[in-house]
Order: C-alpha cells, then sequence, then structure tokens
C-alpha cells in the first residue's frame, strides 16, 4: 500500500509483510504486480511461506508502471484471459503461466527518459526465477544508491568496460588531468601504434578514448613508465576494480 507524506512525496508502507506474517493459508496480492509463484492458492490445511522476493517483484512492478505508465504485461489480450477464467484457482494458473512465458518488459514507452541502469535494476527485480532478482528490498535500495551516486550496479556489473566508465564518471577533474599527463606517454614507453594516434589526434581524441574505450586507455597508462606510472597506475587500478 502506498501513502502521501506532507510534502505529497509518495511511501510505500508495507514492506516486509512476510516478516511479519511468517506463514498464511493463501496467497495475497494484486495480480500483474505478484511474482508469479506467489499466485497460488494451498490446499486444505497446507500452510505457504512468504518470501521477501515478492515484494522485491512488487517494487520492480510498480517502478515500471511508474516509469512507462504501462502496468507489466497487463495488455488487453492477458486481462481478458484472467477475467474468462471460470475459478480463482484457473486465473492464478493462467497468471503463473502467463508471466512465465511472457516476452521481456517492453520499455519503448515511458514518461521520461530512463537510463538502462535504472532498466537493468527493474528487469532484476521483476525476475521470473526467485533466485535472480535481488535478495532483499534493502539491496534494491543499495543499487538505486549506487545509481545516484554514479557508483556500478550489481545487474550490469560484469560487463566490460563498466566499472572503469562509472569511475570516469564519478572522478572526471582525475580523469582530466590523465589525459593530459598521457602526453607524456609518448616518451614514456607507450607503444609505436599509441604514440602515432597520440601525435595524428592530439589531445582532444585521447579524452574521447578515454570515454569511450576506457579500457584500452587504461592499458596504455599501465604501459607508462617513470613518474607518469607513478601517477597514472594508481588510478587505472582503482578505475578497473
Amino acid at each position: 500500500a502506498g501513502a502521501l507524506e506532507s510534502e505529497n512525496i509518495a511511501a510505500v508502507v508495507d514492506f516486509g509483510q512476510s516478516r511479519v506474517f511468517t506463514e498464511s493459508a493463501a496467497s495475497m496480492g494484486t495480480l500483474f504486480y505478484m511474482a508469479p509463484e506467489q499466485a497460488m492458492l494451498s490446499e486444505p490445511g497446507q500452510l505457504v511461506q512468504p518470501d521477501v522476493r515478492w515484494d522485491v517483484y512488487a517494487l520492480g512492478a510498480t517502478l515500471h508502471a511508474l516509469l512507462t505508465g504501462n502496468v507489466p504485461f497487463a495488455s488487453p489480450e492477458h486481462v481478458r484471459t484472467l477475467e474468462e477464467a471460470p475459478t480463482l484457482t484457473e486465473r492464478l494458473k493462467r497468471y503463473r503461466e502467463m508471466i512465465q512465458n511472457a516476452q521481456p518488459l517492453d520499455w519503448k514507452r515511458t514518461t521520461g527518459e530512463v537510463s538502462y541502469e535504472l532498466r537493468a535494476i527493474v528487469d532484476r527485480c521483476m525476475a521470473k526465477a526467485p533466485g535472480d532478482r535481488y535478495p532483499t528490498i534493502a539491496a534494491v535500495e543499495s543499487d538505486l544508491r549506487n545509481l545516484r551516486e554514479r557508483r556500478p550496479v550489481a545487474p550490469l556489473a560484469k560487463q566490460k568496460g563498466y566499472r572503469l566508465r562509472k569511475f570516469v564518471q564519478r572522478n572526471p577533474f582525475q580523469v582530466l588531468a590523465a589525459v593530459a599527463a598521457i602526453g607524456l606517454l609518448i616518451a614514456g614507453g607507450a607503444s609505436w601504434s599509441m604514440r602515432s594516434r597520440v601525435q595524428r589526434a592530439g589531445a582532444t581524441d585521447i579524452l574521447r578514448m578515454f570515454v569511450s574505450a576506457p579500457t584500452e586507455a587504461a592499458g596504455t597508462a599501465f604501459a607508462a613508465t617513470g613518474g607518469v606510472a607513478s601517477y597514472l597506475r594508481p588510478i587505472a587500478e582503482e578505475a578497473l576494480k
């Protein structure tokens, strides 16, 4: 459930339900915001163990609806299929199959520019398999904070060059200083091809290379010698962590 604070800021107030109710005779939730494995009625006398990752899925669905203006997977066809189910058990069964077989989320229509990092966070929240989601709401909050602070987010952390790009975004002045120092690499042991590129393109092209091809630029820093190396290598090592 949601509420408005005094400054008209939206706040979600019912997370942690699975920690309050350790067992339940039936699943409760709103279709298209429910994790697929949550949409199941228990057998008579059988209890259902709630999962925090249900909350994670619901948060992802809410974020997707806010960012795109559309409830995820709630196409007219899907809604009609659920409405035509003769019983609640059949409706939940159709819902589970619908979500499991659905195509990836549609991000073509949004209420504004949505970064690929924020899309990746929402997609992980709404992963079909519980083990592929964030383990807790706190983990989602941590990644949203990382996004705000221009730090790597978990779903993209293993992409080549991603951590280095985030380092460049967080430390533009250090990078500019490093770029200025790269000119000295011509006399400090850089390869002939890099030396030729520096001579041909000049400092402007070096800056562009450091942003668009940060891994290559970091490799150049490691190739430096003498005083240039002592300055550039710590920056490159920190960026590659």
